[in-house]
């Protein structure tokens, strides 16, 4: 086991040469004749995490003897998929989607964070935050809303972010799997995309910010499947014509495959969740210098609890700035199973940062 350990470290810090090696690394460990485990490392140029799973299901299943299929592939390859793409169908799909973008980038605010005050040498931070209070509170906010689990948590993080840098609307990013999307369910191939949303969180129940939230996760979805170049160059051309660099590093991925799912069991009572509360646990992880996002919020697959992975860039978010969203999210998720009509951030703690032409009409309706 050690010897796994050791060599999946090794594999973590490898950077690939795209033109040179293939994007994937294997490794089995054999102890006394034994095959004992297998380590691998798969960048993200070769699939996505549900391409992966994919993968490794067409690998438990092929005969062990002659490492045969049981048939051909089911997926799409990775040939059709380009084709897809760049037919006119594909085109439109992506078309639509830069609509979105492009409305978005006109009017969210440009600023993501106010600067940090502790910026440290080594740059980025990683930080864990395990809280069975966040699970408890959320299937109860759930149960009252008829929400989705993955919906109350992205309208906490909008809130705690809020309260935090100070900024509103909340602008995260959202990991889209596109696996909905005809044809692509057992793709092995990166189908990922981040697609915006835009969340008002001041002054409202948080009842209200998850309505906000799911509309803005349900348009952010629908149009998640676009040309990245195609995106990429649009950001630069309307950056260049707002005369302001727009920020959009701040995303959030729900990693939960089978937590999300779990069921909520009896109805919780507020001292239920008052009970979990010194069950929380803040776990500060690795640090590194080089290439990160601004934020990153993963929401692990551990059953029980909510398990919070934060990836920040201290110099614009300082280690206290990310204790305060990790524990911000618990807050705003037992606050709102406890207190539901309390505002879920009160406009104090928030400056509305978006362009004066652009606040007029319904600030609940999603952009078209």
């Amino acid at each position: 086991a050690q010897t796994a350990a050791e060599l999946h470290g090794r594999y973590k810090q490898h950077v690939f040469d795209y033109a040179r090696e293939w994007p994937i690394r294997w490794a089995v460990i054999v102890s006394r004749g034994d095959a004992t485990h297998l380590v691998s490392v798969i960048s993200h140029l070769a699939s996505d995490g549900v391409g992966v799973v994919t993968m490794l299901k067409d690998l438990a299943s092929r005969d062990p003897a002659t490492g045969r299929a049981n048939g051909p592939p089911t997926g799409m390859q990775p040939l059709e998929l380009a084709r897809l793409q760049a037919s006119q169908a594909g085109r439109r799909q992506s078309d639509a989607a830069l609509r979105y973008w492009e409305r978005l980038l006109w009017v969210i605010p440009a600023r993501r964070f106010a600067g940090s005050a502790d910026p440290r040498q080594t740059r980025f931070w990683q930080a864990y935050y395990d809280s069975p209070a966040s699970q408890l509170a959320i299937q109860a906010v759930a149960a009252r809303t008829g929400a989705e689990t993955s919906t109350v948590l992205l309208a906490a993080f909008a809130v705690a972010l809020t309260q935090v840098t100070r900024i509103n609307p909340a602008v995260v990013q959202v990991v889209v799997n596109n696996r909905f999307r005809r044809d692509l369910a057992d793709v092995v191939s990166p189908i990922c995309h981040h697609n915006a949303c835009v969340i008002d969180v001041a002054d409202v129940p948080f009842d209200q910010v998850i309505a906000r939230t799911w509309r803005a996760a349900v348009s952010a979805y629908k149009l998640g499947y676009y040309d990245p170049a195609g995106r990429d160059e649009l950001v630069r051309r309307i950056c260049r014509e707002r005369g302001a660099e727009v920020d959009l590093s701040c995303f959030v991925n729900d990693r939960r495959m089978h937590s999300r799912q779990e069921p909520a069991g009896p109805a919780r009572t507020p001292d239920d969740i008052r009970v979990a509360l010194p069950r929380s646990v803040l776990t500060w992880g690795g640090q590194w210098d080089g290439q990160g996002e601004k934020c990153y919020l993963f929401l692990n697959d551990v059953p029980g609890t909510v398990n919070y992975e934060l990836l920040a860039d201290t110099h614009h978010l300082s280690p206290a700035d990310m204790e305060a969203i990790l524990r911000g999210l618990e807050a705003a998720l037992v606050q709102a199973a406890l207190h539901p009509a309390a505002p879920a951030c009160a406009s104090s703690c928030a400056a509305d940062l978006t362009p004066a032409d652009s606040r007029d009409g319904d600030r609940d309706a999603a952009p078209t």
